[in-house]
């Protein structure tokens, strides 16, 4: 067992007793699994500001790392973007999918792709769907393709979007 001081993703600190279950390296970060409470969780290593050991306990048997991991991760990605937003993206957008929005958004490309659905148009532009986060973190991703993409729906989106471009182009305006 290790007792740990972590450092939580909004700056708060908890003390924590847990039971290691294996290591993952994602994206150059290492993530701890480990039990804790009953339960099995995941914490960010360089989160960890002191650690001390707290002796042995027994591996749970049948505990699968990879399936765990798995699991966890498609749970994280549906919990980080709630939303889908139906978007036209230019040659450039598309490009850029994949960097600003990662392996999720890659990932929708491709499923998009597979369904036949991102078929360009005589501008080579396409029309897909894409992950959003809820609110103004959304708003914010999707601002970062700037003339490349236009959100179609939701309208709430579409008109967030807009406001958003709107108030920023009246901050540059002489």
């Amino acid at each position: 067992r290790l007792r740990v001081d972590y450092r939580r993703w909004d700056g708060s600190a908890v003390s924590r007793t847990l039971e290691p279950l294996g290591l993952v390296l994602k994206a150059g970060a290492w993530y701890l699994v480990a039990r804790c409470d009953g339960s099995d969780r995941t914490y960010r290593v360089s989160r960890i500001v002191a650690m001390t050991d707290e002796g042995e306990f027994a591996r749970p048997a049948g505990f699968d790392l990879a399936e765990y991991w798995r699991t966890w991760s498609e749970g994280f990605a549906r919990r980080l973007y709630p939303g889908t937003a139906t978007v036209r993206l230019s040659p450039l957008g598309r490009r850029l999918v994949p960097v600003y929005l990662g392996s999720v958004g890659a990932a929708a490309l491709e499923e998009a792709d597979r369904a036949g659905a991102a078929e360009a148009d005589e501008d080579g532009w396409c029309t897909v769907r894409l992950p959003v986060e809820a609110g103004r973190p959304g708003v914010g991703e999707l601002l970062r393709f700037g003339p490349d993409l236009e959100v179609l729906e939701p309208d709430e989106l579409r008109a967030a979007v807009a406001e958003a471009v709107t108030t920023t182009a009246a901050r540059y305006t002489p």
